[in-house]
């Protein structure tokens, strides 16, 4: 049984939330649907010197280390946000060691459940049991599928986390930081960590999710300025400025091509939640509507983030046709819209057959979807890594 199905069981005599912000509205609206949720919290608790909220849900915000008094000591723990910080880590992993400590997974873009029927609870789509039944020969195709060892170890890994909620597991899929533009393969290069050689000159470079430009600097740092084309999508009106300062005013890179839209699986406008830096993305990928009913939406979280407008959609597909780009990279980061975009650059993926990294930790079924797509338009290698951070929200696919 996994841990949503456990939880009402696990959660009888109550636990300690761990985290005030926006996880944890979206945990204890997974909760509550499977009968273990606002009213079992005993406490909450923040990391020592954390200026956050100082109540939530009726209770005081106390700090961790006050877990460690007897009054806690045998209550479980439900931590409720994602840290790439090493010193929260090791404190969440020192705790462990004396008490269970869940990190319930939960999706960064959560899709609604309908409410149920006996009481009206509303809930949010999750990685559990029944997910597993229906999809179990995807899963077991996805496994045999993947590349390299470490891949097929990251799989089990990650199923195992999705399946116990446990510290201990999510902590396994703790990696380290590395290169996007680090190409896996069988061979390991010079960093040691399963990967080949770096992109190099000659590559025609898509950014889809480019943010402020960061990943886009990455790649020309990677080939040492040289490069053919370079396509930068950004939907967010505030990134985007920065986006251009940083590629046409820092870099005076003009043959590095803005495109202030969403990357898409067709050419329009959609709806926009912008104003969340990282965090933007369409309105059509953020399910509220389930945590609002719930009581589940935090009043205190800012007007700007909630703010929803229209902005440009383009397929990949379509810009490269325009500009005559025949892409030998395709990153994608897009907050829960990957498959849209995967979409959206079909033809450019038949025809040109571009390496593609694809972030896979945005929805609670990108896992299969992501690979599904991609395995219905070319043939690749299919890779799986893992990042620094706990829980694994840098998990990326890499299709060589």
């Amino acid at each position: 049984m996994s841990f949503w199905q456990n939880a009402a069981k696990i959660f009888a005599d109550g636990f300690v939330l761990y985290g005030t912000g926006d996880g944890a509205e979206k945990v204890l609206a997974a909760l509550a649907y499977y009968g273990a949720g606002g009213d079992k919290i005993s406490a909450v608790c923040a990391s020592e010197g954390f200026g956050g909220k100082k109540t939530f849900r009726g209770h005081n915000v106390i700090p961790v280390s006050d877990l460690k008094s007897e009054r806690f000591s045998r209550t479980p723990v439900v931590v409720c946000f994602g840290t790439h910080l090493q010193n929260v880590i090791d404190d969440i992993t020192l705790l462990s060691q004396s008490r269970d400590v869940y990190i319930p997974d939960v999706p960064v873009v959560a899709e609604t459940l309908p409410p149920r029927t006996e009481d009206g609870t509303a809930g949010i789509k999750v990685f559990d049991e029944t997910f597993i039944k229906e999809h179990q020969r995807e899963l077991l195709k996805l496994r045999e599928s993947l590349a390299d060892e470490q891949s097929v170890q990251i799989f089990e890994n990650w199923l195992k986390y999705r399946v116990d909620g446990r510290w201990q597991s999510a902590l396994k899929l703790h990696g380290t930081d590395f290169e996007l533009f680090d190409i896996p393969d069988k061979g390991l290069s010079k960093s040691g960590a399963g990967f080949i050689r770096s992109v190099s000159g000659g590559e025609s470079y898509i950014d889809a999710g480019a943010y402020d430009g960061a990943g886009v600097l990455s790649f020309l740092k990677f080939t040492g300025g040289e490069f053919l084309r370079v396509v930068a999508f950004e939907p967010d009106k505030h990134s985007a400025v920065k986006l251009r300062r940083n590629l046409y005013y820092k870099l005076k890179a003009p043959e590095c091509i803005i495109q202030e839209a969403a990357a898409w699986d067709s050419d329009g406008t959609v709806s926009f939640r912008g104003g969340a830096g990282r965090g933007s993305r369409t309105a059509d990928s953020t399910a509220t509507s389930a945590l609002s009913a719930g009581g589940f939406v935090s009043s205190e979280r800012p007007a700007r983030l909630n703010r929803a407008y229209d902005v440009k959609t383009k397929k990949i597909d379509t810009v490269c046709e325009k500009f005559g780009i025949e892409p030998t990279f395709i990153k994608i980061d897009t907050e829960g819209a990957e498959v849209r975009v995967l979409k959206g650059a079909a033809n450019v993926i038949k025809k040109h057959r571009p390496r593609i990294a694809a972030a896979a930790y945005h929805r609670y079924d990108d896992i299969l979807r992501i690979p599904e797509t991609v395995r219905e338009l070319s043939r690749y290698k299919v890779y799986l890594r893992s990042g620094a951070g706990v829980p694994p929200w840098e998990l990326w696919y890499y299709f060589v």
